[in-house]
Protein backbone atom coordinates (compact mmCIF):
# COMPACT_ATOMS: atom_id res chain seq x y z
CA UNK A 1 0.00 0.00 0.00
CA UNK A 2 1.14 3.57 -1.18
CA UNK A 3 2.41 5.65 2.22
CA UNK A 4 0.05 9.41 2.17
CA UNK A 5 1.38 12.47 0.85
CA UNK A 6 3.04 14.62 3.52
CA UNK A 7 0.68 18.15 2.46
CA UNK A 8 -2.20 15.86 3.33
CA UNK A 9 -0.71 14.93 6.39
CA UNK A 10 -0.06 18.70 7.03
CA UNK A 11 -3.74 19.66 6.44
CA UNK A 12 -4.45 17.45 9.01
CA UNK A 13 -3.19 19.36 11.54
CA UNK A 14 -0.97 19.46 14.75
CA UNK A 15 -0.74 16.40 16.43
CA UNK A 16 -2.75 15.97 19.81
CA UNK A 17 0.23 16.03 22.34
CA UNK A 18 0.99 19.60 20.54
CA UNK A 19 -2.52 20.73 21.33
CA UNK A 20 -2.65 22.73 24.76
CA UNK A 21 -5.73 23.01 27.03
CA UNK A 22 -6.62 26.56 28.26
CA UNK A 23 -5.95 25.30 31.87
CA UNK A 24 -2.67 24.17 30.82
CA UNK A 25 -2.01 27.14 28.45
CA UNK A 26 1.48 28.85 29.74
CA UNK A 27 1.51 32.35 31.73
CA UNK A 28 3.17 34.84 29.58
CA UNK A 29 5.68 36.98 31.80
CA UNK A 30 3.54 40.54 32.74
CA UNK A 31 5.08 43.84 32.67
CA UNK A 32 6.64 44.74 36.28
CA UNK A 33 4.80 47.12 38.38
CA UNK A 34 5.13 50.65 39.15
CA UNK A 35 5.90 52.16 42.25
CA UNK A 36 2.98 53.76 44.29
CA UNK A 37 4.90 57.00 44.60
CA UNK A 38 5.53 57.58 41.03
CA UNK A 39 2.77 56.98 39.97
CA UNK A 40 1.19 59.13 42.44
CA UNK A 41 3.94 61.64 41.13
CA UNK A 42 2.77 61.34 37.31
CA UNK A 43 -1.29 61.48 38.13
CA UNK A 44 -0.50 65.07 40.21
CA UNK A 45 1.94 66.76 37.09
CA UNK A 46 -1.57 66.88 34.84
CA UNK A 47 -2.87 69.00 37.51
CA UNK A 48 -0.09 70.99 38.40
CA UNK A 49 0.01 72.47 34.79
CA UNK A 50 -3.47 73.29 34.52
CA UNK A 51 -3.65 75.13 37.85
CA UNK A 52 -0.59 76.94 36.81
CA UNK A 53 -0.94 80.33 35.11
CA UNK A 54 0.37 80.57 31.59
CA UNK A 55 3.59 82.58 31.07
CA UNK A 56 3.13 85.48 28.79
CA UNK A 57 5.24 84.79 25.57
CA UNK A 58 6.36 87.58 23.52
CA UNK A 59 6.22 86.79 19.71
CA UNK A 60 9.05 88.81 17.50
CA UNK A 61 6.57 91.58 16.87
CA UNK A 62 6.62 92.23 20.19
CA UNK A 63 8.14 95.84 20.53
CA UNK A 64 10.10 96.41 23.84
CA UNK A 65 11.45 99.41 25.59
CA UNK A 66 14.56 100.27 25.15
CA UNK A 67 16.41 98.94 28.73
CA UNK A 68 13.51 96.81 29.60
CA UNK A 69 14.23 93.01 29.90
CA UNK A 70 12.39 90.74 27.75
CA UNK A 71 10.87 88.83 31.16
CA UNK A 72 9.62 92.28 32.33
CA UNK A 73 8.41 93.40 29.60
CA UNK A 74 6.14 90.01 28.90
CA UNK A 75 4.54 90.64 32.36
CA UNK A 76 4.24 94.18 32.46
CA UNK A 77 0.61 95.13 31.60
CA UNK A 78 0.10 96.96 28.15
CA UNK A 79 -0.57 100.68 27.38
CA UNK A 80 -4.50 100.15 27.46
CA UNK A 81 -4.31 98.74 30.86
CA UNK A 82 -2.43 102.00 32.15
CA UNK A 83 -4.64 104.26 30.48
CA UNK A 84 -7.49 102.87 31.99
CA UNK A 85 -5.83 102.99 35.45
CA UNK A 86 -4.37 106.29 35.27
CA UNK A 87 -7.30 107.81 36.72
CA UNK A 88 -7.77 105.62 39.48
CA UNK A 89 -4.42 105.52 40.35
CA UNK A 90 -5.04 109.56 39.90
CA UNK A 91 -7.71 109.30 42.45
CA UNK A 92 -5.51 107.27 45.01
CA UNK A 93 -2.50 109.79 44.90
CA UNK A 94 -5.54 112.76 45.77
CA UNK A 95 -6.80 110.78 48.95
CA UNK A 96 -3.34 110.01 49.97
CA UNK A 97 -1.87 113.49 50.43
CA UNK A 98 -3.02 116.79 52.34
CA UNK A 99 -6.52 117.91 51.28
CA UNK A 100 -7.04 120.63 48.87
CA UNK A 101 -8.69 122.31 52.11
CA UNK A 102 -5.60 122.79 53.64
CA UNK A 103 -4.03 124.43 51.23
CA UNK A 104 -7.19 126.74 51.46
CA UNK A 105 -6.60 127.61 54.64
CA UNK A 106 -2.66 128.63 53.90
CA UNK A 107 -3.90 130.72 51.70
CA UNK A 108 -6.70 132.56 53.74
CA UNK A 109 -3.84 133.39 56.27
CA UNK A 110 -1.51 134.80 54.32
CA UNK A 111 -4.10 137.18 52.71
CA UNK A 112 -5.03 137.88 56.08
CA UNK A 113 -1.29 138.95 56.54
CA UNK A 114 -1.04 140.46 53.91
CA UNK A 115 -4.14 142.71 54.37
CA UNK A 116 -3.02 143.94 57.25
CA UNK A 117 0.58 144.75 56.40
CA UNK A 118 -1.01 146.70 53.77
CA UNK A 119 -3.89 148.77 55.04
CA UNK A 120 -2.09 149.30 58.65
CA UNK A 121 1.71 149.34 58.33
CA UNK A 122 2.26 151.06 61.31
CA UNK A 123 0.24 148.71 63.72
CA UNK A 124 2.08 146.00 62.12
CA UNK A 125 4.84 147.40 63.05
CA UNK A 126 4.18 148.05 66.58
CA UNK A 127 2.74 144.15 66.99
CA UNK A 128 5.97 143.19 65.77
CA UNK A 129 8.37 144.66 66.87
CA UNK A 130 9.90 145.89 71.09
CA UNK A 131 9.07 149.53 71.81
CA UNK A 132 12.93 150.20 72.02
CA UNK A 133 13.45 148.78 68.45
CA UNK A 134 10.79 150.20 66.96
CA UNK A 135 10.20 153.75 68.13
CA UNK A 136 9.19 156.07 66.61
CA UNK A 137 7.92 154.58 63.48
CA UNK A 138 9.71 154.76 60.57
CA UNK A 139 9.25 155.49 56.25
CA UNK A 140 11.16 152.61 56.41
CA UNK A 141 9.30 150.28 58.63
CA UNK A 142 6.05 151.33 56.77
CA UNK A 143 7.18 150.79 52.93
CA UNK A 144 9.35 147.43 53.73
CA UNK A 145 5.59 146.05 55.11
CA UNK A 146 3.99 146.80 52.68
CA UNK A 147 6.38 144.64 49.94
CA UNK A 148 6.08 142.37 52.27
CA UNK A 149 2.65 142.20 51.95
CA UNK A 150 2.64 142.22 48.19
CA UNK A 151 5.15 139.48 48.54
CA UNK A 152 2.19 137.95 50.60
CA UNK A 153 -0.39 138.06 48.05
CA UNK A 154 2.05 135.71 45.87
CA UNK A 155 2.13 133.25 48.59
CA UNK A 156 -1.64 133.48 48.74
CA UNK A 157 -1.90 133.02 45.44
CA UNK A 158 0.58 130.35 44.88
CA UNK A 159 -1.05 127.98 47.96
CA UNK A 160 -4.40 128.54 45.69
CA UNK A 161 -3.01 126.98 43.05
CA UNK A 162 -1.71 124.14 44.55
CA UNK A 163 -4.88 123.92 45.71
CA UNK A 164 -6.59 123.98 42.85
CA UNK A 165 -4.64 121.28 40.81
CA UNK A 166 -5.89 122.73 37.39
CA UNK A 167 -2.69 122.64 35.65
CA UNK A 168 -3.97 121.91 32.21
CA UNK A 169 -0.35 121.26 30.09
CA UNK A 170 1.72 122.34 32.10
CA UNK A 171 1.58 119.25 33.85
CA UNK A 172 0.69 118.23 37.47
CA UNK A 173 4.45 117.94 38.21
CA UNK A 174 3.90 121.98 38.54
CA UNK A 175 2.16 121.49 42.00
CA UNK A 176 5.24 119.09 43.48
CA UNK A 177 7.59 122.61 42.43
CA UNK A 178 5.54 125.02 43.67
CA UNK A 179 5.11 123.26 47.66
CA UNK A 180 9.06 122.82 47.32
CA UNK A 181 8.79 126.82 46.68
CA UNK A 182 6.48 127.10 49.51
CA UNK A 183 8.59 124.80 51.95
CA UNK A 184 12.05 126.84 51.44
CA UNK A 185 10.30 130.47 52.08
CA UNK A 186 8.53 128.90 55.25
CA UNK A 187 11.88 127.90 56.75
CA UNK A 188 14.39 130.33 55.34
CA UNK A 189 11.53 132.87 57.15
CA UNK A 190 11.98 130.71 59.91
CA UNK A 191 15.88 131.80 59.71
CA UNK A 192 15.23 135.21 59.41
CA UNK A 193 12.90 135.02 62.50
CA UNK A 194 15.60 133.53 64.70
CA UNK A 195 17.98 136.17 63.26
CA UNK A 196 16.36 138.42 64.98
CA UNK A 197 14.61 137.14 67.76
CA UNK A 198 15.97 139.71 70.34
CA UNK A 199 13.86 142.85 68.19
CA UNK A 200 10.77 140.86 68.18
CA UNK A 201 8.05 140.91 71.17
CA UNK A 202 7.51 138.32 72.90
CA UNK A 203 4.64 137.09 71.86
CA UNK A 204 4.85 137.89 68.12
CA UNK A 205 7.85 136.05 67.84
CA UNK A 206 6.42 132.11 68.48
CA UNK A 207 3.44 132.92 66.80
CA UNK A 208 5.52 134.21 63.50
CA UNK A 209 7.71 130.16 64.18
CA UNK A 210 4.29 128.52 64.72
CA UNK A 211 2.86 129.92 61.24
CA UNK A 212 6.00 129.68 59.24
CA UNK A 213 6.94 126.15 60.33
CA UNK A 214 3.15 125.34 59.32
CA UNK A 215 4.26 126.67 55.83
CA UNK A 216 7.35 124.63 55.76
CA UNK A 217 6.22 121.30 57.23
CA UNK A 218 3.06 120.84 55.93
CA UNK A 219 4.18 121.00 51.78
CA UNK A 220 6.53 118.79 52.53
CA UNK A 221 4.37 115.88 54.52
CA UNK A 222 2.71 116.81 51.24
CA UNK A 223 5.31 115.77 49.06
CA UNK A 224 6.52 113.07 50.92
CA UNK A 225 3.21 111.08 51.46
CA UNK A 226 2.22 111.56 47.48
CA UNK A 227 5.73 110.48 46.87
CA UNK A 228 6.12 113.60 44.97
CA UNK A 229 9.55 114.26 46.26
CA UNK A 230 10.62 111.28 43.55
CA UNK A 231 12.44 113.13 40.63
CA UNK A 232 11.34 116.86 41.94
CA UNK A 233 15.21 118.11 41.66
CA UNK A 234 15.52 116.58 38.20
CA UNK A 235 11.95 118.14 37.19
CA UNK A 236 13.22 121.53 38.90
CA UNK A 237 16.08 121.41 36.73
CA UNK A 238 14.26 120.97 33.65
CA UNK A 239 11.98 123.79 34.20
CA UNK A 240 15.18 126.10 34.79
CA UNK A 241 16.68 125.48 31.73
CA UNK A 242 16.66 128.20 29.45
CA UNK A 243 13.84 128.21 26.71
CA UNK A 244 14.76 126.82 23.58
CA UNK A 245 14.94 129.16 20.48
CA UNK A 246 11.61 130.49 19.07
CA UNK A 247 9.44 130.41 22.73
CA UNK A 248 7.13 133.11 22.66
CA UNK A 249 7.86 136.84 24.43
CA UNK A 250 6.01 135.37 27.37
CA UNK A 251 8.09 132.61 28.09
CA UNK A 252 11.46 134.46 27.43
CA UNK A 253 10.07 137.67 29.72
CA UNK A 254 9.02 135.35 32.56
CA UNK A 255 12.29 133.23 32.43
CA UNK A 256 14.32 136.92 32.04
CA UNK A 257 12.09 137.56 35.74
CA UNK A 258 12.93 134.40 37.33
CA UNK A 259 16.78 135.18 36.77
CA UNK A 260 16.16 138.98 38.04
CA UNK A 261 14.47 138.83 41.01
CA UNK A 262 16.60 136.77 42.76
CA UNK A 263 19.61 138.60 42.85
CA UNK A 264 17.98 141.29 44.68
CA UNK A 265 16.21 138.96 47.04
CA UNK A 266 19.61 137.09 47.64
CA UNK A 267 21.24 140.64 48.61
CA UNK A 268 18.27 141.75 51.06
CA UNK A 269 18.40 138.14 52.69
CA UNK A 270 22.49 138.27 52.98
CA UNK A 271 23.30 141.48 53.38
CA UNK A 272 20.22 143.96 54.51
CA UNK A 273 22.40 146.73 55.55
CA UNK A 274 23.93 147.29 52.47
CA UNK A 275 20.79 146.47 50.36
CA UNK A 276 18.83 149.41 52.05
CA UNK A 277 21.54 151.68 52.00
CA UNK A 278 21.62 151.42 48.21
CA UNK A 279 18.06 151.42 47.80
CA UNK A 280 16.49 154.02 50.27
CA UNK A 281 20.06 155.77 50.62
CA UNK A 282 20.05 154.90 54.48
CA UNK A 283 19.41 152.20 57.19
CA UNK A 284 17.07 152.51 59.67
CA UNK A 285 18.18 149.90 62.32
CA UNK A 286 17.97 146.09 63.37
CA UNK A 287 13.70 145.97 63.06
CA UNK A 288 13.88 147.20 59.39
CA UNK A 289 16.96 144.57 58.91
CA UNK A 290 14.17 141.49 59.50
CA UNK A 291 11.80 143.15 57.13
CA UNK A 292 14.61 143.29 54.21
CA UNK A 293 15.25 140.06 54.66
CA UNK A 294 12.01 139.14 54.84
CA UNK A 295 11.20 140.77 51.54
CA UNK A 296 13.86 139.07 50.12
CA UNK A 297 12.95 135.40 51.15
CA UNK A 298 10.03 136.47 48.41
CA UNK A 299 12.22 137.55 45.91
CA UNK A 300 14.83 134.28 46.03
CA UNK A 301 11.99 131.61 46.45
CA UNK A 302 8.67 131.54 45.78
CA UNK A 303 8.18 134.36 42.77
CA UNK A 304 11.11 132.80 40.50
CA UNK A 305 9.31 129.20 40.75
CA UNK A 306 6.32 131.04 40.00
CA UNK A 307 8.08 132.96 36.87
CA UNK A 308 9.32 129.33 35.90
CA UNK A 309 6.27 127.86 35.80
CA UNK A 310 4.58 130.75 33.95
CA UNK A 311 7.24 130.41 31.29
CA UNK A 312 6.36 126.76 30.75
CA UNK A 313 3.19 127.43 30.92
CA UNK A 314 3.22 129.67 28.23
CA UNK A 315 5.50 127.81 25.97
CA UNK A 316 2.93 125.34 25.76
CA UNK A 317 -0.26 127.26 26.11
CA UNK A 318 -1.57 126.67 29.15
CA UNK A 319 -1.92 130.20 30.60
CA UNK A 320 -5.64 129.72 30.57
CA UNK A 321 -5.40 127.02 33.16
CA UNK A 322 -6.83 128.09 36.77
CA UNK A 323 -3.23 127.75 38.66
CA UNK A 324 -1.59 129.80 36.06
CA UNK A 325 -4.49 132.34 36.04
CA UNK A 326 -3.94 132.33 39.86
CA UNK A 327 -0.26 133.11 39.66
CA UNK A 328 -0.05 135.67 36.99
CA UNK A 329 -2.80 137.35 39.28
CA UNK A 330 -0.71 136.89 42.42
CA UNK A 331 2.07 138.29 40.37
CA UNK A 332 0.33 141.17 38.73
CA UNK A 333 -0.70 142.75 42.59
CA UNK A 334 2.54 141.83 43.76
CA UNK A 335 4.09 144.04 40.97
CA UNK A 336 1.46 146.82 41.27
CA UNK A 337 2.26 147.15 45.55
CA UNK A 338 5.94 147.71 44.46
CA UNK A 339 5.20 150.05 41.90
CA UNK A 340 2.83 152.14 44.35
CA UNK A 341 5.68 152.29 46.70
CA UNK A 342 8.81 152.68 45.08
CA UNK A 343 7.93 154.94 42.35
CA UNK A 344 7.07 158.09 45.23
CA UNK A 345 10.06 157.11 46.59
CA UNK A 346 11.88 157.52 43.40
CA UNK A 347 10.52 160.67 42.67
CA UNK A 348 10.34 162.65 46.10
CA UNK A 349 13.91 161.04 47.08
CA UNK A 350 15.64 159.33 44.70
CA UNK A 351 17.09 156.85 46.79
CA UNK A 352 20.16 154.49 45.34
CA UNK A 353 21.10 153.04 42.29
CA UNK A 354 19.12 149.58 43.50
CA UNK A 355 15.95 151.45 43.51
CA UNK A 356 15.61 152.26 39.79
CA UNK A 357 16.86 149.10 39.07
CA UNK A 358 14.29 146.97 41.00
CA UNK A 359 11.41 149.37 39.76
CA UNK A 360 11.79 148.72 36.55
CA UNK A 361 12.02 144.75 37.28
CA UNK A 362 8.66 144.91 38.84
CA UNK A 363 7.46 147.48 35.68
CA UNK A 364 8.78 144.47 33.95
CA UNK A 365 6.71 141.80 36.09
CA UNK A 366 3.54 143.69 35.88
CA UNK A 367 3.40 143.78 32.18
CA UNK A 368 4.01 140.25 31.73
CA UNK A 369 1.62 139.27 34.28
CA UNK A 370 -1.08 141.60 32.55
CA UNK A 371 -0.45 140.60 29.19
CA UNK A 372 -0.51 136.33 30.65
CA UNK A 373 -3.78 137.26 31.71
CA UNK A 374 -5.05 138.82 28.23
CA UNK A 375 -3.66 136.08 26.22
CA UNK A 376 -5.51 133.51 29.00
CA UNK A 377 -8.54 134.82 28.37
CA UNK A 378 -8.47 135.00 24.34
CA UNK A 379 -7.57 131.37 24.58
CA UNK A 380 -10.22 130.52 26.44
CA UNK A 381 -12.30 132.37 23.83
CA UNK A 382 -10.53 131.76 21.14
CA UNK A 383 -13.02 128.59 20.26
CA UNK A 384 -15.98 130.38 20.32
CA UNK A 385 -18.10 131.86 22.77
CA UNK A 386 -18.61 130.64 26.28
CA UNK A 387 -15.61 128.17 26.03
CA UNK A 388 -15.51 125.08 24.01
CA UNK A 389 -12.14 122.95 22.57
CA UNK A 390 -9.93 125.97 23.47
CA UNK A 391 -10.72 125.82 26.78
CA UNK A 392 -11.63 122.36 27.40
CA UNK A 393 -7.73 121.54 26.06
CA UNK A 394 -5.94 123.96 28.47
CA UNK A 395 -8.37 122.65 31.26
CA UNK A 396 -6.94 119.03 30.40
CA UNK A 397 -4.97 117.46 32.89
CA UNK A 398 -1.27 115.95 31.79
CA UNK A 399 -0.77 112.94 33.90
CA UNK A 400 2.48 113.77 35.94
CA UNK A 401 5.73 112.07 33.74
CA UNK A 402 3.94 112.74 31.02
CA UNK A 403 4.25 116.28 30.02
CA UNK A 404 6.85 115.65 27.20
Amino acid sequence: MAEPEPVAAAAAGPPAEDILLPSKQQQLPSEPALPAAPLAKAEEEPREKAAAPEKAVLSPTTPIAPGVRPAAAAASPGPAVETAAAPLRRRLDEHRGLPSSTYLVMAAACLGMAVLCLAAPGLTARLMFRRRCADPIDAQHTRLLRLNGGALLVSAATSAAVASGSWGAAGQRSGDVLKLGLACQGLATKLAFSWAAASCRPLAFPLELLANGALALLPVLDLLSRRGHVGLLAELGRRVAPPQPGVSVLAGAHYLLALLLPLSGAAFFAFPYTALYHYFGYAYGHSTFLLAKLAGVADLWLIPLANLLLKDAADRGALRSRAARLLNTGQLLCAAVHIATLLPVMIREGGGWMLPVNLATWIMAFATSAAGLVVGAGAGTGAGAGGGPGEAAAEREVPAGKED
